[in-house]
C-alpha cells in the first residue's frame, strides 16, 4: 500500500509544483514508534524514486503520540542537517 501511495504522489509531483502530501496510516495515530518508522519509510520510498525529500510532506496525526513522533522526526532532520 505504501508503494502505491508514493507512486500516486509521484504522479502528482509531475503536475503540481512544490510539495505534495502523503499521510501516515491513521491506524498508527496512537503509536509513536510506528508513526516515525512509516514516515521514514515513505520518505525513503520517495527518494528511491528520485523525488527530493524536500518536496514530500508527510502528514501525521495530531494525537499526543503523533506530536511525539513529530518531535522525533524533527530531531532526526536537525541531526541530518548538522552532519
Amino acid at each position: 500500500m505504501n508503494a502505491f501511495l508514493v507512486a500516486f504522489g509521484r504522479e502528482i509531483f509531475e503536475i503540481v509544483p512544490g510539495r505534495v502530501s502523503t499521510e501516515v496510516d491513521v491506524r498508527l495515530s496512537f503509536d509513536t514508534v510506528s508513526t516515525v518508522a512509516l514516515a521514514r519509510e515513505l520518505i525513503d520510498l520517495y527518494e528511491s524514486l528520485g523525488t527530493p525529500r524536500e518536496r514530500a510532506l508527510i502528514k501525521i496525526a495530531s494525537t499526543w503520540e503523533g506530536i511525539q513522533a513529530a518531535g522525533v522526526l524533527e530531531r532526526l532532520i536537525e541531526e541530518r542537517l548538522e552532519s
